[in-house]
């Protein structure tokens, strides 16, 4: 029997949760901490209306941001299909929701900075830390946290070291495509999937991002505006691969 109640229940917190997202995303990049978020148009504060109801700013009537629509809706859809999964098991539910509500954070903002925020990846140490230790044991959580640490390591100084090569060779800075931030996000996922799931979770992270990267490519290249050195946020894909398969493996 569908308990109304509880799905109700679930579509509001997304959405809350949602609006906190947003919020998060547009002050910790800029100030590194909590603070007072500002209008794109008039520098004006915005109320936590501006989040929460999406109304526009109360100064200068500027419009709320289309990532805020789709955050909210993602978060409301997966809280509620997340509290379905879950068989309406409060605790479970919930855990997992704040788990999506991580991955969200951390793939928004690194598609609109190229960041993974230490601030933001020290609270998903002790929450994702948790929850592996929960479900796996302390063994198989540092365990995994090892593996994905080491292995994006080994990527991430690659990728330094071809940065190095092309600039020395072009005369001209060249981005490393991989950041450390994307080192702490495998870690930290890790210890969510533990060991040996880190290890698909790779896998499936490097497949996500080959995939998108082809697309990117032939779309470039049929309008022409083919560029050999652009890089692409990596966060996201971490952050899908390890949430997809955590879900399946929980639910």
């Amino acid at each position: 029997m569908i308990d109304y109640v509880y799905i109700f229940t679930s579509l509001l917190t997304g959405w809350l949760f949602g609006a906190g997202i947003n919020y998060l995303a547009d002050v910790l990049p800029l100030y590194r901490k909590l603070s007072r978020s500002a209008c794109d148009y008039c520098s004006q504060s915005l109320t936590i209306n501006h989040y929460v109801i999406l109304q526009p700013c109360q100064s200068c009537g500027g419009k709320v941001k289309n990532r805020y629509v789709w955050v909210s809706m993602s978060c409301l859809i997966g809280f509620t299909v997340i509290a379905y999964l879950y068989n309406y098991q409060t605790f479970y539910a919930l855990l997992n929701q704040f788990v999506f509500a991580f991955f969200m954070l951390v793939t928004v903002i690194d598609i609109e900075h190229h960041l993974i925020l230490h601030p933001v990846s020290l609270a998903g140490g002790f929450l994702l830390g948790g929850v592996g230790i929960y479900h796996h044991g302390l063994t198989k959580t540092l365990l995994g946290g090892l593996v994905g640490f080491i292995a994006m390591l080994v990527l991430y100084l690659i990728g330094v070291w071809f940065a190095k090569i092309l600039s020395a060779k072009r005369g001209t800075s060249v981005d490393e495509g991989l950041g450390f931030g994307d080192v702490t996000l495998a870690t930290i996922s890790g210890f969510l999937l533990g060991y040996p799931g880190i290890t698909l979770g790779l896998f499936a992270a490097i497949l996500l991002g080959g995939a998108y990267s082809a697309i990117i490519l032939v779309s470039t290249l049929v309008k022409k505006a083919y560029s050999p050195y652009r890089t692409i946020p990596y966060g996201p894909f971490i952050a899908t691969a390890a949430f997809v398969l955590w879900i399946i493996s929980s639910a």
